[in-house]
């Protein structure tokens, strides 16, 4: 989801972009103007004018000095001559010279004097056989250039010194655009940090008032929470006295109608009693409260409570029911056999009180290290009235109604989203509907069965040792306790629950069978009434955890 800028935002990044190009803009405007004040005085062609006329000054000069005999030589005379003639040959081309020429454009100074020196050259180069006139002559034309020189030089300084002069008022109001830029870039710099300031103001009151908001919600959450336990207790005790009297009730003599109308009673009761537990791990799963364990069961153990416990209600509401495990893998699985009971049980009892359901089909198979069930509803009016999204999940008609009747479903889903499963409908062509659920597991696949023996004399330890000798199990402690899978533990010694309740804390994968009559059986996960039953009952086990 992208995020969007708020107005205050967009005004402040505005400003400050807007401040950004006015320092900008202004400081290039005077570095372009520096550049050109910079260059205008590097070609300061002033002064080569200067030099050009002081040059044709000093070659009359020499002429003279020369002419009277003054003691110049012949070298240093030619020496001036070919700088006189190198300084004006410089100004016929380059921009010194197109400059100085943009000055002399009508007159022709520098194009008549250059032409004029190569013309004098020869006489120049000859100048001890030249005669008197000819040299007479010769300082006639070099003073006239030197006149027509001196006058273009001041042309030239006037021309100067207004170029430089509004170069420099250029400068000065570069300087001032330069400084109303800078002024006007601050403003809206200042402005934005006012933005800045208020909208992170704005921020952290709407952080605090969140922060407000969210613990509100907590303790409302939390409050909620505790209503439902406080209820669902307050509420659990008159029902248990209520089917505590009908069982008193049935106890005595009733007739058959009325035997009837006690056991609608009873059902009815713990149905209740079913919802309230319902209502309290919905709330838990709200909550994120739900605890999960990880203890090996038999996945046929799974399949025959199922049938045990939908098998009535499925033949009193008319419907065929059919749990089964297909495919070949192991016989144990490592999982929260508690709570896999329970998604199973929501999703079954909730599938036979549906209208028009003439059969249910589960099948159960692992695959990988996924537990899947295939769930397939055959309606005798092709499932009219019904929506699956009520089970997986999805949308109603009314997005803002909750269906009563869905939250076993809801109490399942939520269950199998904390297992790191999923429910979801697959693409089926036919006429049934078709669910299905995938919960993570562990396979266990071993060689060899750790069995430990927690027994109160050795006579019952050789017994189950020799029961189990053929079997492909050892007694030897492992190295970890996560290691052990069966733990044999023999039952009427003092404090048995306490001892029990150890064993689960440190050995929390493995299955605790009980050998004799134990005070507590639902604390086992399986029992054994007779040592001679060992063999029969524990080697298909093993043989299941080791295949």
């Amino acid at each position: 989801m992208r995020s969007k800028l708020s107005i205050p935002s967009l005004i402040f990044v505005s400003l400050l972009v807007v401040a950004v190009g006015l320092a900008g803009f202004g400081f290039f405007g005077f570095q372009k103007d520096l550049a050109a004040l910079n260059k205008s005085n590097q070609e300061n062609i002033s002064w080569s004018a200067m030099q050009l006329d002081m040059e044709l000054l000093r070659f009359h000069d020499a002429i003279l000095s020369l002419k009277n005999d003054e003691g110049l030589t012949e070298r240093q005379f030619n020496q001036r001559f070919d700088i006189l003639w190198s300084r004006v040959a410089i100004f016929q081309q380059g921009r010194v010279g197109e400059r100085l020429r943009s000055y002399d454009s009508e007159t022709n100074i520098l194009g008549r004097l250059f032409a004029e020196i190569q013309a004098q050259a020869i006489v120049v180069e000859n100048i001890d056989s030249v005669s008197p006139s000819e040299i007479d002559s010769l300082l006639g034309i070099l003073e006239q250039y030197s006149i027509e020189i001196r006058g273009l030089s001041k042309s030239i300084f006037v021309g100067e010194e207004k170029i430089r002069s509004d170069l420099n008022a250029q400068m000065r109001a570069s300087a001032n655009s330069t400084l109303t830029l800078s002024i006007a870039s601050v403003i809206f710099l200042l402005i934005g940090l006012t933005i800045s300031s208020w909208q992170a103001r704005r921020f952290k009151n709407l952080a605090h008032k969140n922060k407000l908001l969210a613990e509100i919600a907590e303790n409302a959450s939390q409050s909620k929470t505790r209503f439902l336990t406080m209820m669902s207790h307050e509420l659990r005790t008159p029902m248990n006295g209520v089917l505590g009297l009908l069982a008193l009730l049935r106890q005595s003599k009733t007739t058959e109608p009325q035997e009837n109308i006690i056991e609608q009673a009873e059902r009815s009761a713990q149905q209740m009693i079913c919802m309230l537990t319902d209502i309290l791990d919905f709330a838990a799963l709200q909550n994120n409260d739900i605890e999960l364990e990880s203890k090996s069961f038999e996945i046929v153990q799974l399949v025959e409570t199922l049938i045990d416990l939908f098998t009535p209600e499925a033949r009193r509401a008319g419907i065929k029911l059919e749990v089964l495990y297909a495919g070949e893998g192991p016989l144990r699985i490592a999982g929260d056999f508690r709570r896999l009971k329970q998604i199973y049980t929501q999703l079954a009892s909730y599938f036979v009180d549906l209208a028009g359901l003439r059969s249910i089909s589960m099948e159960f198979k692992i695959e990988e290290s996924e537990l899947k069930t295939k769930i397939a509803l055959t309606y005798a009016s092709e499932g009219k009235g019904w929506n699956p999204d009520l089970v997986i999940g999805g949308r109603t008609d009314n997005s803002d109604s909750f269906a009563a009747d869905a939250l076993g479903p809801a109490v399942a889903r939520g269950l199998i989203s904390a297992m790191g499963g999923r429910i979801f409908l697959p693409p089926n062509p036919g006429d049934q509907v078709i669910i299905a659920v995938v919960v993570p597991i562990l396979r266990l696949e071993l060689s060899t069965v750790y069995v430990q023996l927690e027994m109160s004399s050795d006579v019952m330890a050789t017994i189950c040792k020799t029961a189990l000798r053929d079997a492909p199990v050892c007694f030897q402690p492992p190295e970890k306790a996560s290691d052990v899978h069966i733990i044999l533990f023999e039952t009427g010694g003092l404090d048995e629950a306490g001892k029990v309740s150890n064993l689960h804390k440190n050995f929390s994968n493995a299955l605790i069978i009980a050998i004799g009559r134990p005070i507590n059986p639902d604390i086992f996960d399986s029992v054994i009434h007779f040592p001679t039953q060992i063999s029969e009952k524990i080697k298909p086990v093993i043989i299941g955890l080791a295949s």
